[in-house]
C-alpha cells in the first residue's frame, strides 16, 4: 500500500472519528460499538441472542436519532471576539445567547465552526424563555490569518442520552 492510499485512509478515519465524537455521547458510542460487536457475533446463526441484542441496540440508536429531528431551538446568538489571536495559543470568544422560544432550553452546549481553528464546546446554563446568558468558547487557531467565525452551533443530547442534536443559530 503506497503513501497516498494510507494518507487517504488516515484522513478518512480521522474524519469518521470526529463525526462520531461530535454526534454521539459516550453512552451512544458504547451502544454503537455494542451494536457492531453483537452484529458481528450474530453472523454465527446458533447465537440468536447476539442478533437480538444487535437489533435492540440498533433500535435504540434509531429512536435516539428520530428524537433529535424534532429539536428546533429558538436561540439568538452574537459573538464578541478579541481583535488579535496568536496561532497555536488559545483565546476565548464571548458568546451571548438569548432564548426566544416558548420553552426552557436545558443541557445545551455551544460551539463554533471555524475553518483553520479548533473550538471546544461550552455548556450553556438552563435558559428559561426570554432569558439571556453569556459563555466563553475556547478557540485555538491552527494557522495565521483571518478567522471566519460563522454561526454558533448548538448541541443537545436526546432524551435517551445516546445522540447529540446539532443545530446552527440563525
Amino acid at each position: 500500500m503506497d503513501a497516498s492510499w494510507s494518507g487517504r485512509l488516515q484522513r478518512f478515519n480521522l474524519a469518521l472519528f470526529a463525526f462520531f465524537k461530535r454526534r454521539l455521547t459516550v453512552l451512544g458510542a458504547l451502544v454503537a460499538a455494542g451494536t457492531v460487536a453483537s452484529a458481528g457475533l450474530g453472523v454465527d446463526t446458533p447465537r440468536d441472542l447476539a442478533l437480538l441484542l444487535a437489533a435492540l441496540l440498533a433500535a435504540l440508536l434509531l429512536c435516539a436519532d428520530v428524537t433529535t429531528w424534532f429539536w428546533r431551538p429558538r436561540l439568538a446568538a452574537a459573538w464578541r471576539l478579541p481583535r488579535h489571536a496568536t496561532a497555536g495559543l488559545p483565546f476565548f470568544a464571548s458568546l451571548s445567547v438569548e432564548n426566544r422560544g416558548p420553552s426552557e432550553e436545558r443541557g445545551v452546549d455551544a460551539s463554533a465552526a471555524v475553518p483553520g481553528a479548533f473550538a471546544n464546546d461550552a455548556p450553556l446554563p438552563d435558559l428559561p424563555p426570554g432569558a439571556e446568558a453569556t459563555v466563553a468558547v475556547r478557540i485555538v487557531p491552527e494557522r495565521r490569518g483571518r478567522l471566519r467565525l460563522g454561526s454558533p452551533i448548538f448541541l443537545r443530547p436526546d432524551p435517551l442520552g445516546l445522540r447529540r442534536a446539532r443545530r446552527t443559530a440563525g
